[in-house]
Order: structure tokens, then C-alpha cells, then sequence
């Protein structure tokens, strides 16, 4: 009988499969095996692994839950090793394939011995439940069989404890600080939860033990208001820690349902089996999924006790990470007091500059809020080929199409025999440039023209009165631009054949950067979550314009001025072209 794959009677664990939803009677090792707990009725329930010799390792053994009304009724298992006799016990899809305790199931436990060659004490339920000699027998091979396998079992009350060695290498998790994670590896971890964050099917926690991995997001800390709170960056408040020493946590399944029960901001908790995963941003996050044999396993502990080595640790960390804070908020705080008084220097000499602007220009709408040429040029919504909106822009003119501006007026095309309409109208184009560098073409024609030039059009090329007249308008308008233009043109064709190219629209202007300002490079941070002074992680940081560049263009393309420009659209192919037109504006 002690040779016999199975017990007589039962069936071996590889084949209990073809039993779905019957009951039948199997015998076998308890493999892993959790404590009792509440399930989510009224009732309790324990889960472990069994296994036998068609099923002889734990990550291969057959999972087992049994609910009974109190814990008392459950199978008293005392320790990995036990082995276990159930009768009538039925096969289930609960979510996969597991053994389930039903009325009719009973049970006799043999208990792993005490001391070698003594007697193992058996329990039973319910309690007149008998071994018959052959039961003895094969139930005394299993527990040999079992312990002289090449896997190590620890008694113990609580979560098993069995690890089995492949090719010399133990899977034995350690102990790890949040700075000595690395992706794709697990960890067990204490920490202090800093915020808490409800999903849907999971629950997220913020933790830190105060030590700093490079891998982390970097909360960025800034004073606001009067009292100096302090907030994360956005809307949504941050206590802290601030720089790379949060590690977020996404629990799932049962873990998830125990957080959200006794986990709170500031409690200290052990976390087991975390996994740590790269994120879409490619930042160090973590993730703690449920136990697919043993749903109701929870990996999640709150600890109360402060004398625990690993939380006086964290709390001297905590320390040292305070004292470091507080010295950079004071070097930050007097780096920000310079800065204020620079910026508030800046806009005063912006503010001069823009009243110095062209006096001969005059606009509609003058207390309507002035729109950056950058803003007008983003269109907010994607589907929407263009919006009807009128603007207040403050720009300067750079360029001008047609070149020469004899073509600034064409012969009206929609005469059709009215001769009360004028035969010549305006039609010209200006590259208009805004204080934020970008470029914007805008038409001027029509009754707009007309308002602009305070003069109607006529055949430019037989009239030198009005192409002179012309040309004095636009000088006020901006300034030596067509001198500038006309020279540049011929210098350009007398080094190429062809004629210089026109500035294109919408082209945000370039700037001269110090090659040092790379956005590429990997950044670090203080404890403010700062960047560290040398490296530039802003890359319009030293975009400013420069007193000569600003002279030159300001000779070039005039004063700045303030201007009405309206959005529209025109029929495109099978879309539309976006375009923008001056209006409400006139040159004094």
C-alpha cells in the first residue's frame, strides 16, 4: 500500500479536473496554507495547496478553500506538511479550478510529527471521523515521501514559508529601501503612506521610508501665498516629501479591499511581493496584484509598533531629509527674492517699451485683452478646422507679399456691370511678428484696407501720385521695412539666380542657444525636487532677446504696434484653410 500512487478510493490531483462540479474524495500534502480569515458573507474560510505525487510541487499543487459559519469548524491545520483526507469534497470553476467545501465534506488531518519516528496526532471533522489501517499506511508514505524531497518546509502557524531550489538559486525575497529598487524585481518594503488614492477595482498609495532613488517622479516644491503653503505642482494638494522619495503603490484584488479598510495617510505599513515596474513616463512605480490560488491572501500590514528597528531607521532618515530640506528652502527662497526683483525689472522695462510703441497706429477695441500670436496660432480643438474669433494682438510687420507694392491693388472682380463699385481694390498680405517671437500672416483687403490706409485703391502701376501716397502710409506703418527688404532681395540674387525666399507663416522664430542647454541630458535634483544648478531643464531658459537683436529688428520691421485680427475659413480641397484678416485698424 505504501507504494500505491494513490490512496484507494481517491482521486490523484492531476486528474480531479475531470470532475468538474462532482464530489469526490482526495488525500495530500499541505503545501502553502494561510490563517483563517472572515470571507466577504458571514462566514470563514481557509485556503492552502495541496499536493501529492502526480502534483509534487506547491507551484503545480491543487488549490483548496473551505467556508465553514466559524473558524473553530475549519480544518485545524497547524504547519506545511500536514496531510489532509478529505470525503466528498466538490470540484469547482471558482475562477479556476479548486476544491470547495460543501455540506456533505468531512475531513481527518494527520499533523506533521513533533519528533522523528513518534506518532502523528490526528484532528478530524467531525470528530468520530476514523483512518482505516490502509488510510495509516498511505498517509505514513506521504509524510516520507514529503520530507525527503528537495523541498524545505517550515512549520508554522501563520503564511507558509516554502521555497524550493531551482538550479541553486533561492527566490527568497529581502528586506529592501525604496533606493535599491530596481524595475522589474520584487520587494518586501516599510514606508509611511503619504496620500491615498481610491480607483476602481484597486487602491493607490503614495509611500516613502525617506530614501531617494533617481528613478522617482520628482515633486517639485513652491511657496505660495502669503503664509508659505506649500503645494504640489498642479491643483491637488502635496505634503511631502518633496524631490525623488515617493514611491507609488497600486494594489489590486484582495489587497486593494484591505487598504481601503485600516489603511490611512501617516501609517506605517509592511508591503510584501511588491513588484517594481517602469510606467509610461519610464519612472520607477510599483504594483501588488492578488494571489491567483489564494484570492483572499493580503500582503498589506499596518504597523503600530514605533520600536520596530526599520521604522526608527526611517524616522532618523526622516531627519536627515528635514535638515537637507531646510537648507535648500532657505538657498531657494533668497534665489527667488533676486529673481522677483529681476522679473519685476523686466516688466517694468516691457511695459516702457510697449508704451514707446508706434504712436501712428490705432485699433478698435482698445480695452480688449491683447492674445500672444503663439496662443491664436494653437487651435484648441483639434477637429475644428478654424474658429470664428476676433483678436487684439501686439506685433510688428516683417515682411509683406506682393514684393513690389505697385500689386497691392488688383482690378475688382466683382464689378458685373455695377458702376457704383470702384474698379481697383486692395489686396496685400503682412508677416506680422508678436512680442513672443511668433509669426502670424494676416490679409488685409477690402474695406479693411481702405479703413487702414485712409485712401481708396487705384491702377498703381499708371498712378505715381498714389503708389507714392502708398508708400508713405505704410513708412508709418513700418517704418524702413521695404528699403530693408528691397536690399536684402538683391543681395541675395546676386549670390543665387533665383530670388530670395520669402519667410514662411507660422514659423516661431529661432533662437541662438548655448549647446549646454540640452533637454536630453538625464537631470538630478535637490530636495526641493528642483533641478540642480548646471543643469538646464528649461529649454526657452535663454531664449531672451538681445538689445541688438531687438534694435535691429525694431529698425528693420518698425515699432510694435496693437492691431485687430479676425480668424475664418475658406473651402479647401475637401477641407478648409485657415486664415486671418486685419481689420478695425488704421494708420493715423
Amino acid at each position: 500500500m505504501s507504494d500505491s500512487p494513490v490512496l484507494a478510493g481517491c482521486t490523484a490531483l492531476a486528474k480531479v479536473e475531470a470532475y468538474l462540479r462532482q464530489n469526490i474524495d482526495i488525500v495530500g500534502v499541505v503545501a502553502d496554507f494561510q490563517p483563517p480569515l472572515p470571507s466577504r458573507g458571514e462566514d470563514w474560510t481557509i485556503s492552502f495547496t495541496l499536493c501529492d505525487k502526480s502534483r509534487p510541487y506547491p507551484e503545480s499543487g491543487f488549490p483548496v478553500r473551505i467556508f465553514k459559519r466559524s473558524a473553530e469548524l475549519l480544518p485545524q491545520i497547524r504547519s506545511n506538511g500536514d496531510i489532509i483526507l478529505f470525503r466528498s469534497i466538490k470540484i469547482m470553476p471558482f475562477g479556476k479550478i479548486v476544491g470547495l467545501s460543501s455540506f456533505h465534506t468531512t475531513w481527518v488531518i494527520s499533523h506533521v510529527p513533533t519528533r522523528p519516528n513518534t506518532t502523528s496526532m490526528i484532528s478530524s471533522q467531525p470528530k468520530t471521523s476514523k483512518l482505516d489501517p490502509q488510510d495509516l499506511e498511505y498517509i505514513k508514505s506521504l509524510h516520507k515521501w514529503w520530507s525527503t524531497r528537495d523541498v524545505a518546509v517550515t512549520p508554522s502557524s501563520g503564511l507558509a514559508s516554502i521555497h524550493r531550489s531551482v538550479s541553486g538559486t533561492s527566490h527568497k525575497r529581502q528586506f529592501s529601501l525604496i533606493r535599491d529598487m530596481k524595475f522589474d524585481c520584487f520587494y518586501d518594503i516599510v514606508g509611511l503612506v503619504v496620500k491615498t488614492f481610491p480607483g476602481v477595482g484597486n487602491y493607490t498609495l503614495y509611500v516613502t521610508d525617506f530614501s531617494k532613488n533617481p528613478m522617482l517622479f520628482a515633486y517639485e516644491w513652491h511657496k505660495t501665498g502669503a503664509g508659505g503653503s506649500y503645494d504640489h505642482r498642479g491643483n491637488s494638494k502635496w505634503p511631502g516629501p518633496w524631490g525623488q522619495y515617493t514611491l507609488q503603490i497600486t494594489l489590486w484584488d484582495a489587497h486593494a479591499a484591505a487598504a481601503k479598510q485600516s489603511v490611512f495617510d501617516g501609517a506605517y505599513i509592511k508591503l510584501q511581493n511588491v513588484r517594481a515596474k517602469r510606467n509610461g513616463d519610464g519612472r520607477l512605480e510599483g504594483a501588488l496584484h492578488g494571489d491567483r490560488r489564494f484570492t483572499e491572501r493580503v500582503d498589506l500590514q499596518v504597523l503600530t509598533n514605533t520600536d520596530d528597528p526599520r521604522i526608527r531607521e526611517l524616522l532618523q532618515r526622516n531627519k536627515e531629509y528635514t535638515r537637507r530640506f531646510e537648507s535648500d528652502r532657505l538657498r531657494f527662497e533668497k534665489e527667488m527674492q533676486v529673481k522677483t526683483v529681476d522679473v519685476k525689472k523686466k516688466d517694468e522695462e516691457k511695459q516702457a517699451r510697449r508704451d514707446e510703441g508706434n504712436k501712428n497706429i490705432r485699433c478698435q477695441k482698445p480695452n480688449h485683452p491683447i492674445t500672444p500670436i503663439s496662443e491664436i496660432l494653437k487651435l484648441t480643438d483639434p477637429t475644428v478646422p478654424f474658429v470664428n474669433h476676433n483678436y487684439r494682438i501686439y506685433c510688428r510687420v516683417i515682411d509683406y507679399l506682393p514684393r513690389n507694392l505697385a500689386d497691392f491693388s488688383v482690378p475688382n472682380d466683382a464689378l458685373n456691370g455695377d458702376k457704383t463699385a470702384k474698379p481697383w481694390v486692395w489686396r496685400f498680405a503682412l508677416l506680422v511678428q508678436g512680442a513672443d517671437g511668433a509669426q502670424m500672416r494676416v490679409i488685409v483687403e477690402g474695406d479693411d484696407a481702405v479703413y487702414l490706409l485712409k485712401m481708396d485703391a487705384v491702377n498703381l502701376r499708371k498712378s505715381d501720385h498714389g503708389l507714392q501716397a502708398l508708400r508713405e502710409k505704410l513708412f508709418l506703418l513700418w517704418g524702413s521695412l521695404e528699403e530693408r527688404t528691397v536690399e536684402r532681395h538683391l543681395r541675395q540674387k546676386q549670390k543665387q539666380d533665383c530670388p530670395g525666399a520669402v519667410p514662411g507663416q507660422n514659423q516661431p522664430r529661432k533662437r541662438v542657444r548655448n549647446s549646454r542647454n540640452s533637454s536630453s541630458k538625464r537631470h538630478k535634483y535637490d530636495e526641493l525636487g528642483k533641478p540642480l544648478k548646471g543643469v538646464d531643464t528649461d529649454p526657452d531658459s535663454d531664449t531672451e532677446e538681445t538689445a541688438e537683436e531687438e534694435a535691429e529688428e525694431e529698425q528693420h520691421g518698425g515699432k510694435m504696434f496693437e492691431a485687430c485680427v479676425k480668424e475664418y475659413g475658406i473651402p479647401d480641397g475637401d477641407g478648409w484653410k485657415r486664415l486671418h484678416k486685419l481689420f478695425g485698424t488704421v494708420i493715423m
